[in-house]
Order: C-alpha cells, then structure tokens, then sequence
C-alpha cells in the first residue's frame, strides 16, 4: 500500500500543480477596448409658456422626434467570475447625429415657416455598470449608468413681429449640459480569446432643457423634455486574457 501511496500522491501533485498554474494564469480582470455603431431614437414633450397670460398663450408645439446616427468608442474594465457570473464598468464617447426642428407656427398666406425651435445634440458620453451572466460563448446582461449629452436649443423668428418671447427677425440659442440616468440590456458573444460582438439597447433620460428667448418682456420659456432610445453594436478587444 506505501509503494502506491507515493506514486499516486506524485501524480496528484502534479495534477493540482498544473491546475493552479493554470488558475494563476487566468487574470483577475481584463481591460477592453471598442469600437461601437449604432442608431438613436428620440422622443420628449416641447411646450412654450407665458406666465404674464394665465395658460392663454401657452404652446404645446409637437414633440421632438427622430432618428440619428450613434458612432464612437467604448472602455472598459470587466471581470468573469468562478461561478461565471459577470461584471464590467464601462465607458462610452459617441457621435450623435441628433439635429431637428420643431415648427412653431406657418403664415397663413405663404405657408412659408415663421418660427421654428430647433434641438441639436452632437456628442454624449456616459460611464454603467453592466452585471450578467456567461452562457458557453453569450453572456446577457442588464445595464445601468448615467449618460450626459449637450444640448443646444435654437428659437428662429423668421416674421417682421416679434412672438413668443422671440424678437422680429432673429434667433437664440442657449447649449446646456444634461446628464440623467441610463437603464438598458444586452448581450456579448466572444469570437475568440480576445474578442467579442456586442448588441446592446439602452433608455437615457436626459430631462429638461429651456430657452427664454431675446425678448425679456413677453417673458416667454421654450422648455423641451428628452429622452432617447439606442442601439448599439459594439466590436471589443481584451487584454490580460
């Protein structure tokens, strides 16, 4: 029984020796890069109020909409566990495409546009924390983070009469920075040992920005309300894997 003891022992050791090697070899978190492409969908509520007329020129003007072109980067740390759950904290940095009017009011006679508001948004960036779980090569997960975009408002008066807290023949833009928070899921799908095929949908609610036009005494605020749908395809390389 001694004579087979040692033998097996020696066999074990080698064994467990290459098994955490193998263990040690596996880092502790990886870092990944992206490059991502996508489209966003907008939606929100645009309403213009005169507090001087009790509600009786308030405008409910049709709300924001539209597509637009999401191009850009991701940055990432992420970590797979021995259970294989999953968790990263990720950056991104995308192009937005984002430019549309919303039409205040025609000339009766022209049909020619008088006064238009106009949204624009041409960059976001945003940090979330994905959590999720790996199955064979997918791993889904549900996301959430914050997101923040700037967001200029422009108010065109094209008419000879100043409205609307716009004056005659002008126009005003006022840019501001909103951040709100991101919610979404998605999915990566590992190609090989260091890369992965990522599709992701993600809600942000950015809130409120506002325009109180050039015209201080009709007292008027253009206030829009934002909020955008995304998707995106992401193609990722790890390092440390």
């Amino acid at each position: 029984m001694k004579k087979m003891t040692i033998p097996l022992l020696l066999v074990s050791s080698v064994s467990l020796a290459g098994t955490m090697g193998e263990m040690q070899a596996q880092p502790e978190y990886s870092l990944f890069v992206g490059g991502a492409l996508g489209i966003g969908a907008y939606s929100g509520d645009y309403k213009a109020t005169s507090p001087l007329s009790n509600g009786s020129l308030d405008i409910h003007g049709s709300k924001p909409s539209g597509n637009s072109f999401l191009g850009g980067g991701l940055l990432g740390i992420q970590k797979y566990f021995s259970n294989d759950l999953y968790a990263a904290l990720v950056g991104n940095f995308l192009y937005n495409s984002y430019d549309t009017q919303i039409r205040l009011s025609t000339s009766a006679t022209t049909g020619v546009t008088t006064m238009d508001v106009n949204l624009k948004n041409d960059f976001q960036y945003g940090l979330s924390v994905r959590l999720g779980k790996r199955f064979g090569t997918a791993t889904p997960y549900f996301l959430a983070g914050v997101e923040a975009a700037k967001w200029d408002m422009s108010l065109t008066n094209d008419s000879s009469t100043s409205g609307r807290g716009i004056l005659a023949n002008s126009s005003s833009t006022f840019g501001q920075t909103r951040a709100g928070f991101q919610g979404g899921f998605g999915t990566l799908i590992s190609l090989n040992e260091n890369l992965n095929f990522g599709m992701e949908y993600a809600h942000t609610w950015f809130g409120n920005i506002s325009n109180y036009g050039n015209f201080p005494g009709q007292n008027y605020t253009h206030k829009a309300k934002i909020e955008q749908d995304q998707v995106l395809f992401s193609l990722n390389y790890l390092f440390n894997v």
